[in-house]
């Protein structure tokens, strides 16, 4: 008798009993819908050919492929070689299609998944997932059968703030060889530099999945309804369960974190820092450090001077609020706040243990995290990638003249606040060289 999982806080524990530190995901069936079923037909019909006969050939077409192709494990682009398969078929019958028509069909069929596929978990819901997963120590992977730009593209439309987390997604074309191979998830694991005993396959085919995965010496989870005995006849999975958003909570575990930055200006590496955060969290606080010129904060280096904080706090939620909106959060999780990083603020604004995250990217952050430690805060550190933008670099820019500083922050729907940067910017720099004139 195969398990079934019944809810996320179930899933959550057999991973961590199994000691699970990846989990591989398969995408078409199991995080979103394709419009598989009659698409040569379809795509045939488009540029042409009507005989009724193509629809009977368009259903032989799977089935003959798999049989055709399992054993060759180079295989990768699945949808070239059913194209392939259906011109012969079509051949046989009478039917003739140039190397055009099939490389026409070839592309209607991946518009039309690029663009009619569905998901069958919100966005929100699997960002969750892959936070709940990263709280215990352990990483989300896409592994798909496909071409890398194809499948990632596709990812990125269907589930957007997901993507923004940076998910890894492992193809058939990187590793050069398909799901069907029993080195597929072995090579997965290697990949990210683990055994197969401590990953765990999520998929709901049977072949490329559930047997793949055990083959390889993983753990395995089916989705879908199965016939019970036909996964005990045919090496069945370790767990079932019917739908992947049962094991997905609706909200992650965390109610309320915080994160702080001064924003002098919020650039494309604090949205990136964010989005990890609030995948984490289902409210996030965002302390506005450095909020009043008045207010000196118990750092060591010289991150409160004015010319360093041109930008007044009013002008600093502003933009990051229109930013959050503009990448497609809601609001309503989200307070920004003005926030002086000393003790005594932050355990008035924060209840003790909140969650605050933070990164390890600049040389002040230890010392950060030791404040924050005291105020009673529980820190979280979070890999979010290396620094490459800094404030400094886009306040230099902007007092050049430089418009590339525009590249390195994110858009927003008014235009307008970049100009209200640059004015703020080259207002305060001008404070700063008049008062070194007059007091030489």
């Amino acid at each position: 008798m195969v398990q079934t999982i019944a809810s996320s806080d179930e899933f959550y524990k057999i991973c961590a009993r199994n000691d699970i530190q990846v989990v591989f995901l398969d995408l078409r069936g199991t995080l979103f819908r394709a419009p598989r079923k009659g698409n040569i037909a379809r795509a045939a019909a488009t540029i042409g050919f009507n005989d009724p006969i193509i629809w009977e050939i368009d259903q032989r077409v799977p089935s003959d492929v798999i049989s055709a192709y399992r054993n060759e494990c180079g295989v990768f682009d699945w949808t070239l070689v059913s194209v392939l398969k259906f011109a012969e078929l079509a051949r046989e019958s009478g039917i003739l299609l140039s190397l055009t028509q099939c490389e026409n069909i070839y592309q209607l069929i991946r518009a039309e998944y690029r663009e009619q596929s569905v998901p069958l978990v919100a966005d929100a819901q699997l960002a969750s997932f892959v936070g709940s997963l990263g709280e215990m120590g352990a990483a989300a992977v896409i592994a798909a059968d496909g071409v890398l730009s194809f499948e990632q593209s596709t990812f990125q439309r269907l589930f957007p703030e997901t993507s923004a987390l940076g998910i890894k997604i492992i193809t058939s074309d990187i590793l050069g060889i398909n799901k069907l191979a029993p080195d597929f998830y072995r090579l997965c694991a290697q990949n990210q530099g683990k055994i197969p005993e401590n990953c765990l396959v999520i998929g709901d085919r049977m072949d490329k999945d559930i047997l793949s995965g055990r083959r390889a010496g993983c753990r395995t989870l089916l989705v879908g309804d199965v016939d019970e005995q036909r996964l005990v006849d045919a090496e069945g999975p370790d767990w079932k369960v019917a739908r992947f958003d049962q094991i997905v909570p609706d909200s992650p575990r965390i109610l309320d974190g915080a994160l702080f930055g001064r924003f002098q200006p919020f650039h494309r590496e604090h949205l990136r820092f964010i989005r990890h955060a609030a995948a984490h969290c289902a409210r996030l606080t965002i302390g506005v450090t450095n909020p009043f010129l008045s207010g000196a904060e118990p750092f060591t280096n010289d991150r409160t001077r004015s010319d360093k904080n041109p930008l007044p706090y009013w002008f600093r939620k502003r933009w990051i609020l229109a930013v959050l909106e503009r990448d497609g959060f809601s609001l309503d999780r989200f307070s920004v706040v003005p926030c002086p990083l000393d003790s005594e603020n932050l355990t008035q604004l924060f209840a003790p243990d909140t969650p605050a995250y933070v990164t390890n990217v600049e040389d002040w952050s230890e010392e950060k995290s030791s404040l924050i430690a005291r105020a009673g805060l529980r820190v979280c550190n979070l890999e979010v990638g290396p620094k490459t933008i800094s404030g400094s670099e886009i306040r230099d820019l902007i007092w050049a003249n430089d418009q590339r500083w525009r590249s390195l922050v994110p858009p927003v729907s008014d235009a307008s606040l970049f100009d209200e940067i640059e004015t703020l910017v080259r207002a305060a720099e001008r404070i700063v060289v008049n008062t070194s004139v007059s007091n030489p």
